[in-house]
């Protein structure tokens, strides 16, 4: 194969995984912080939970 070739390849294979990375729609975060207004939050990460009682000022 030759490395123009290659080169083209591996560029399109970068491109397909970076456009896989992204994307999420904004829609169905909408429409879960409308149902309940988006707060009490609860976030759990590595050291347990974290409630956010309200939106951030």
């Amino acid at each position: 194969m030759s490395s123009h070739r290659l080169r083209l390849l591996v560029v399109a294979a970068a491109l397909v995984g970076v456009s896989a990375c992204g994307g999420t729609t904004d829609a169905a975060n909408k429409d879960d912080e409308s149902r309940s207004g988006g707060f009490p939050l609860t976030v759990e990460h590595a050291l347990g939970k974290t409630t956010i009682p309200a939106k951030p000022k």
